[in-house]
């Protein structure tokens, strides 16, 4: 990241279900009011990831998950691009990309709803093994 520069990154949202079947399963989080929203989606269920311009919520509504999906299939998974140019003021920092993420899901043999959520993710990218040594926080 750099000055000036815009830069665009990839968010992937990953959906692996291992023991009963699931529905109505969304995903949902608030971009930093910095990174833009590009358009740029892809996925391999059937509806992509949405944008509220007016909260900055992205969200992504899976209607059915069978069991095992992502176990002996592919799991779902939604990516979707941002974009950033830092400023002057944020050299040095470690900028957010996308706010914590809430997950619920409704349990179709238990009949219970699931709550789940992760952390923000910020350029430190822990999850990113391509990442690995590369300067996370803006520079001038």
């Amino acid at each position: 990241l750099q000055v000036g520069k815009t830069t665009q990154l990839t968010i992937h949202w990953v959906l692996k279900n291992y023991y009963t079947d699931i529905s109505s399963a969304e995903f949902s989080a608030r971009l930093p009011v910095e990174m833009k929203w590009t358009g740029k989606v892809k996925t391999n269920s059937t509806n992509e990831p949405k944008f509220d311009e007016t909260t900055n919520l992205v969200s992504w509504k899976i209607d059915r998950v069978v069991a095992t999906r992502g176990v002996i299939s592919d799991p779902f998974e939604a990516v979707f691009q941002v974009e950033v140019t830092p400023t002057a003021g944020q050299v040095g920092q470690i900028l957010d990309l996308l706010g914590p993420t809430d997950f619920v899901a409704k349990d179709d043999f238990a009949d219970v709803t699931i709550n789940a959520s992760d952390v923000k993710l910020d350029t430190n990218l822990p999850d990113d093994a391509t990442m690995a040594g590369s300067l996370k926080n803006v520079q001038p």
